[in-house]
């Protein structure tokens, strides 16, 4: 993982013709979910259903960053697939932008909720930022939570 949290992707994002507002909603969604539904969109921006999230997820989509899954009756879910997204988000291998099972999609879904609803909190999103916390704000020695490499072990 090469997340440097000096480093704020959503300038980069908006260099590939986002918002600024679009940006952070999809360095959120890279973050966190891998999945977002229109309403998370209008929350995330403070508007309720419009045109604007229709521009948004149209411009996404022709330029390959998100595909649409159809569930039918109506209800879409769009995945942020873009390696690219994911790489200036600073997590090019990132296992959110591959295909999950639908359970494991209405998870995704739920996580990027709770996000939204409560901005106050802080996440540890990456890895990096999780052995940080631990080793510097926990005191905790990294060789508890790493392999020799430095990677974190698995739950």
């Amino acid at each position: 993982m090469t997340s440097d949290p000096t480093r704020d992707p959503v300038p980069a994002l908006q260099a590939f013709g986002c918002t600024e507002r679009e940006a952070a909603f999809l360095y959120l969604v890279s973050m966190h979910s891998g999945y977002f539904l229109r309403r998370q969109f209008d929350w995330f921006i403070d508007r309720n259903k419009g045109s604007i999230v229709s521009r948004f997820i149209a411009k996404a989509r022709a330029a390959g960053h998100i595909e649409v899954l159809d569930y039918e009756q109506g209800w879409y879910v769009y995945h942020l697939c873009s390696r690219v997204i994911y790489r200036l988000c600073g997590d090019p291998e990132s296992q959110l932008r591959r295909r999950r099972s639908d359970s494991l999609v209405r998870t995704r879904l739920m996580v990027l909720d709770y996000v939204l609803g409560d901005e106050e909190d802080h996440y540890l999103a990456t890895a990096s930022d999780r052995v940080h916390y631990f080793e510097n704000v926990r005191g905790v020695s990294a060789e508890f939570f790493t392999d020799d490499e430095g990677r974190l072990h698995p739950c």
